[in-house]
């Protein structure tokens, strides 16, 4: 449970994580579709399956701190 005191400062700094996040996914999509060599390209997928995993986890993170306000 977040103390209602520190709710606003932790969604500020959920919300920024989720859009590092969300460029990383970006990020590693691009070197993915720019690597020629398969085993780097399946890395580069992999890395932006973990990040999007990530978007996921603080989406939910976020969802449930701003019920909680209600």
């Amino acid at each position: 449970m977040v103390n209602p005191k520190y709710r606003a400062k932790a969604l500020k700094m959920l919300r920024s994580s989720l859009t590092e996040e969300k460029e990383a996914v970006k990020d590693y999509h691009h070197k993915a579709k720019m690597a020629k060599c398969k085993p780097i390209k399946k890395q580069f997928r992999e890395l932006a399956h973990d990040e999007s995993r990530h978007v996921k986890e603080i989406k939910k993170r976020i969802r449930m701190i701003q019920r909680r306000k209600r």
